[in-house]
């Protein structure tokens, strides 16, 4: 694709060249010779020299420029392709943390380990994500995918938590007697399965957004 679009660009410099050389060259004969006298080779010669001249002055840094844009562009190609190959291993790793029950948690040391590297790996995500160079329509959808995913990842932890939180709050309560505990048991009890319906969807989303990325191949 990169071999196309600068095939493309240097058609479509030469041609505009060649459009300017012929414009020019015509119009300095015109104005240089007389033309209803006869031929004149010498003025001929200086305008085609001049026409030339000036050709060849642009040539160069119009050749120079479409080069170093390529080049660039291909630098950005392959830095896409590390980058976007790095993220999907980071987005894999959180299947790692898609499984936790909130039962382990009981524990509070898991909570803040739990804590702690889920938030590492969603932090290092977020820096990849903002290396994506947008050259090209995939890697702008890949870039726009991945914010989602960061979206729904913070989000995740979100819900997470507030399903842990209504856990132990329902704990609390939950052998209780009085109407007044049984009631609110059932409050904490919906609210943690509200939570945790929530955060299963999002699961859903991530595993399908997951699926529709691939690695940004050069």
């Amino acid at each position: 694709m990169a071999k196309k679009t600068l095939d493309g660009k240097i058609s479509s410099a030469i041609f505009w060249l060649l459009m300017f050389f012929i414009s020019y060259f015509i119009i300095g004969f015109v104005l240089k010779v007389d033309l209803s006298s006869q031929f004149n080779a010498n003025a001929f010669y200086d305008v085609l020299n001049d026409s030339l001249t000036l050709l060849a002055y642009f040539l160069a840094p119009v050749t120079a420029l479409l080069l170093f844009s390529d080049w660039r562009q291909q630098h950005a190609s392959i830095n896409n392709e590390q980058i976007s190959k790095e993220l999907l291993n980071i987005l894999d790793e959180f299947n790692n943390f898609y499984n936790i029950q909130v039962e382990n948690f009981e524990v509070v040391n898991n909570f803040y380990e739990f804590r702690s590297n889920f938030f590492q790996k969603l932090t290092s995500f977020s820096t990849k994500c903002s290396e994506i160079n947008q050259i090209d329509d995939a890697s702008i959808k890949f870039s726009e995918t991945s914010k989602e995913i960061y979206e729904l990842l913070f989000n995740y932890w979100f819900d997470l938590s507030q399903e842990a939180s209504m856990y132990f709050e329902y704990k609390k309560v939950a052998n209780g007697t009085t109407q007044q505990l049984v009631a609110l048991a059932e409050v904490y009890a919906k609210k943690q399965n509200n939570a945790q319906q929530q955060k299963f969807e999002k699961i859903q989303r991530l595993r399908q957004l997951r699926t529709n990325l691939s690695i940004l191949h050069v």
